[in-house]
Order: C-alpha cells, then structure tokens, then sequence
C-alpha cells in the first residue's frame, strides 16, 4: 500500500472514530439531562423563506450546561434561540429544549470566544437567559432577541428598503446589582441610579474622561468593570 493511500486510510479511520464517539457521547450527555427535563423540539412553516436565523449563532457548536442539581454537562452541538430565549441541544436531526428551571447557566463556544449565559429570575417571577458580559457584584447583562421584521418594499427591483422578511438582533442591556432583579439602561440617568450614591462622583468623572456612550456595549464593559473595581476598594 502507498504511502499517501496508507495515510488517507488512517485520517479516515481516526474520523470515523472520532464521529463515533461525539454521538455516543451525544446520545450519554443527553441522558444525563435526565427524563422529563427536556423536550422534542416541533417546527412550523411560519418562517419559511424568512432571511436570518432565530438562533445566536449560525451553526450548533460545543457548549456545557450547569444543571441546578450540580452536574455540569458538555455537550457536542448546542444553540440558543433567541427568539424564543430557549436553551437548545441537537441529536442526531432532532433539537430539544432544555427546560428554563433545571439550568443555571450554560455557555457556547463560537470557534472565537465563549458565550456565557446566567439564568435570571424577572419581576414577574419568569426565568430568562441572559448573557452576563461582567461578572461582580454589579453585573452586566444582555438580553439578546430576534425581531421578525416584515419585508416593506413592495417592488423587489427597487434598492431601497427590505425585500423580504428578516430575523434582525436586538440587545437590551441590564444592570443586577447584588443578585437583586435586573434594571434596564434606558439613558445615562437611569444608570446612576443603579449604582451607588457614594460613587456618583467617581463613575461621573469616569464617563467624562473616557467620553463613554451607554447604548455602546464596549463602553458598558468598562463602566461596569471600573465600578467593580472600586466596589471592592471600599
């Protein structure tokens, strides 16, 4: 046998194992999610031929999930819609929805960085995901959704406006001071008044000196992790 025909033989034989093994360990890690704390996915036609996707990322990818009873499971092919704000795990060509109160967190890996979702409690006693971009003792939270925006341009050759229905993102970010419920950043006013009265004068200068805009998520980031820093000086 030649050397080039031996070689593809093992990188064909490694796959296969490899392939092998993600499923089995696919089919495992689903069971270990226990009976009951998931369900088959159902699909309509409602979205057919709709631009986008409701998912956060385009492909399913490896994440783990921090279950409320300890276990922390990986798993091979893993999503979050969205639009719905649903955890979802694939096997084989059928997707499952990991209930909102068996998980405590769970995080997706994009092939660039990691995605870390927490679940928070609402005001109306509703659990959500949201994705935590600081962690302390005053966090940063986005809530990431999928907007189904009709098409609105009635000629198709025309360049101007949408051509056809569209999924777009939308982020709305919230601050949780101490575990407490998340406040929404609606202006710069509403955000002082998260944070506390003893450091109004420290963040305000702050916010001045670096020119920060607070519907900018990168300068959301320094605010919050700036605040964490002299929150623990104090």
């Amino acid at each position: 046998m030649g050397m080039k025909r031996l070689l593809l033989v093992l990188f064909l034989m490694t796959a296969f194992r490899s392939f092998a093994q993600l499923a089995t360990e696919g089919q495992t890690n689903l069971n270990m999610l226990g009976t009951g704390n998931y369900t088959a996915r159902t699909f309509d036609d409602r979205y057919r031929g709709v631009k986008g996707t409701v998912m956060i990322v385009p492909e399913f990818v490896v994440g783990r999930i921090y279950m409320t009873d300890g276990k922390m499971i990986e798993y091979p092919k893993m999503n979050f819609d969205a639009l719905q704000n649903d955890l979802i795990v694939m096997r084989g060509s059928n997707e499952y929805v990991i209930q909102k109160n068996k998980v405590k967190q769970f995080s997706l890996w994009t092939g660039i960085d990691s995605l870390h979702f927490n679940r928070v409690s609402t005001e109306h006693s509703t659990y959500y995901f949201y994705q935590q971009l600081v962690s302390g003792d005053f966090q940063l939270l986005k809530k990431d959704t999928k907007i189904l925006k009709e098409a609105n341009q009635p000629n198709p050759a025309a360049v101007a406006g949408r051509k056809q229905d569209e999924f777009v993102d939308k982020a709305t970010y919230y601050i949780r001071a101490h575990d407490k419920l998340p406040v929404e950043v609606q202006s710069r006013k509403s955000l002082m008044k998260v944070f506390p009265v003893k450091y109004d004068r420290e963040l305000d200068t702050y916010i001045q000196e670096h020119n920060l805009d607070i519907k900018n998520e990168q300068h959301l980031i320094m605010l919050l992790t700036y605040l964490n820093e002299i929150a623990s000086k104090h």
